[in-house]
C-alpha cells in the first residue's frame, strides 16, 4: 500500500512542476485511475487514457455515474498493448505528436512482453522534446529468480504464473532511454519515497523494493 500511495503522489508532484511545459497527457494503462479528473489545471489539457476495451468501458460507465458526462478533453481509448498500433490508434482519436507531451505509465511495463515495450518507447520517441515520462518498473532479477526481495509469495504469484514479463535494472536504464531519446531525471526506490511522503506523517504503511520510479525528459 505504501508503494501505490508514493507512486500517485511522486507523478502528482511531477505534473504540478511540469503543468506549464506540457501541452497534453498520455496515460497509458490508465486503469482506474482518477488523476485527470481530480487533479486543478488538467481540465485544459488534451488528454488521452489508453486501456483494454472492457477496462475503457468500466470506467466510461463510472465516469459517467459520478460527473454526469465524460470530461470533454478526457478522450478513453481502448487500445491492446500487445496486438494494436498505438501511433495509428491515437492518430485516429486526434493525438498531436509535435505537442509537449507528459506521458504516465504506471505499473503497466511489467505486464508486457519486452517487445511491447520497446514498441511503445518507439512511439515515445517520436515525442517532441520537452515532454515528460513517469513509469513504473519492475527489477529484472526478480524476475529471473536472482533476487526475491523477500518476496517470495509475489514471485510465485506473479512470476512463476507468467503474469510479469519484463523488468529492467536501474543501471540498464540509462542506455535503454536514451536509445529512445530520453534523458532520466530520477530513478528512485519506493524506499526513497516513503521517507519522502510517507515517515513525515509518522504512518507505517508496507512497500517493495522490486518496482521502482522513473521520470525522464524526451530530448
Amino acid at each position: 500500500m505504501g508503494g501505490l500511495l508514493c507512486r500517485k503522489r511522486y507523478i502528482d508532484d511531477k505534473f504540478a512542476l511540469a503543468k506549464n511545459k506540457i501541452d497534453a497527457v498520455v496515460n497509458l494503462g490508465a486503469g482506474f485511475d482518477t488523476r485527470l479528473f481530480r487533479r486543478p489545471g488538467l481540465s485544459g489539457l488534451s488528454a488521452w487514457e489508453i486501456d483494454q476495451h472492457k477496462n475503457i468501458e468500466a470506467k466510461k460507465w463510472r465516469l459517467r455515474r459520478a460527473l454526469g458526462v465524460l470530461p470533454a478533453n478526457v478522450k478513453l481509448v481502448p487500445v491492446d498493448f500487445d496486438r494494436d498500433n498505438l501511433g495509428e490508434i491515437l492518430d485516429s482519436q486526434g493525438y498531436v505528436a509535435c505537442n509537449r507531451i507528459f506521458f504516465v505509465w504506471e505499473a503497466v511495463t511489467q505486464y508486457l512482453t519486452e517487445q511491447s515495450v520497446r514498441a511503445t518507447f518507439d512511439w515515445m520517441a517520436k515525442a517532441a522534446p520537452g515532454s515528460r515520462l513517469a513509469f513504473t518498473y519492475v527489477r529484472k532479477g526478480f524476475l529471473t529468480g536472482e533476487n526475491l526481495y523477500g518476496w517470495e509469495t509475489g514471485y510465485k504469484r506473479f512470476v512463476e504464473s507468467r503474469i510479469w514479463l519484463f523488468g529492467m535494472e536501474p543501471e540498464d536504464c540509462p542506455a535503454f532511454l536514451e536509445g529512445y531519446g530520453w534523458r532520466i531525471i530520477e530513478d528512485v526506490g519506493y524506499d526513497q519515497l516513503v521517507n519522502r511522503y510517507i515517515d513525515p506523517g509518522r504512518r507505517k504503511l508496507t512497500f517493495t523494493p522490486v518496482e521502482r520510479m522513473l521520470y525522464a525528459e524526451k530530448i
